[in-house]
């Protein structure tokens, strides 16, 4: 029998195809037309990372003839580029060859590529481009209608133990707008949340809730007086990759198990919408991997090196949390042009994380 083909997913904005773009055949500035929005650009073919290129720090460059987009942060005299290209992944090499030219000649920074997946590490490490590559990094996906934590007894009995202190969940499907008020009692408990954090915190994205509305679903819980005590921002992906837990914050004071109950219904309900893939995002791996074109002193080092900094931050305490929801790794890489790594870029990673947050840590 011949192979099954695989399944084409619809985009959800075939507006902002970056293969067939709106202008095709002809000028677009002559015809007037806009690029589609890095917004609908990530709702077509986004990944976890892509939704950090909405923060006011992140520059982004647009190929005019296909409207792809690649976001950066030019920092310490780097464009600290992260996540994949936003375009079809058969316009990878195009799109980043584009990039790293106006990058490079234009912009006069050197490039280092962070938080890629598999499809762009192997672009960059091929012949045309010869970069060296590494993981350290790993989305955590799972598929949100195949979770073992269903049959989890300590999870269930948790969830039982919130649900007997009177905690309800209150849900915000995509396409229905949060009330004014509401935000502003989410917004509150967030600011609690903030005041109560500690030490030192490696994260990518300060916490903005209302940002890109159209692609997000917001669930929050409520205690028996129906004070907030949970919230939950699922982020619209591209079809293939689905949704990304964005956010998930466990608000002072809330009653133990709160927070399983939300973030179990949170996916239940994308799993409930059709959706087979959920991501919570990067989290460190355990130990470096090298990819494409590193010498064996290379790896040594730069293993050594993310030994010493993932112990110093913490970085590998996984929350035992996700693994019980069936969260897999997929690995994510860290990828330099030849001779682009020194102590300077190095530091520059490294400080570029310090700016940032994970809420979900």
């Amino acid at each position: 029998s011949l192979p099954a083909k695989p399944v084409v997913k619809q985009l959800r904005h075939p507006e902002a195809s970056t293969l067939h773009p709106p202008w095709e055949g002809q000028d677009r500035h002559a015809a007037g037309m806009e690029l589609p929005s890095v917004e609908m650009l990530i709702a077509n073919y986004g990944d976890a990372s892509n939704t950090s290129w909405l923060e006011p720090r992140t520059e982004i460059w647009r190929d005019d003839a296909t409207g792809a987009a690649v976001g950066f942060v030019p920092h310490q005299g780097y464009a600290i580029t992260v996540g994949d290209p936003l375009c079809h992944k058969s316009q990878y090499a195009r799109t980043i060859a584009g990039y790293l030219h106006y990058i490079k000649k234009e912009r006069g920074i050197k490039p280092l590529w962070l938080l890629c997946g598999g499809d762009t590490e192997e672009v960059l490490s091929s012949h045309r481009f010869d970069w060296r590559t590494f993981s350290v990094a790993a989305e955590q996906r799972l598929d949100p209608g195949n979770n073992p934590a269903v049959h989890d007894h300590d999870i269930q009995r948790k969830i039982r133990h919130a649900s007997k202190e009177g905690v309800k969940v209150h849900d915000y499907p995509l396409g229905t707008p949060v009330p004014a008020e509401i935000k502003k009692k989410i917004d509150g408990r967030i600011q609690d949340w903030l005041a109560n954090r500690k030490g030192k915190q490696v994260h990518l994205t300060d916490i903005h809730p209302w940002q890109d509305e159209a692609h997000r679903q917001y669930h929050y819980t409520t205690d028996k007086d129906g004070k907030i005590v949970g919230f939950v921002i699922m982020a619209q992906l591209s079809p293939d990759h689905g949704w990304q837990v964005k956010f998930s914050l466990d608000f002072p004071g809330a009653p133990s198990g709160a927070i399983e109950m939300l973030v179990m219904h949170a996916l239940s309900q994308v799993a409930a919408g059709g959706a087979t893939s959920v991501t919570f995002g990067g989290g460190a791996s355990s130990k470096l991997t090298p990819g494409h074109n590193l010498k064996g002193t290379r790896i040594k080092v730069l293993s050594k090196a993310y030994h010493a900094i993932a112990t110093e931050l913490k970085l590998t305490a996984k929350s035992e949390f996700r693994e019980k929801l069936g969260a897999q790794d997929d690995p994510i890489y860290v990828c330099y042009p030849p001779h682009g790594l020194g102590p300077g870029g190095v530091k520059a990673i490294l400080t570029f994380f310090e700016d940032t947050e994970d809420p979900n840590s």
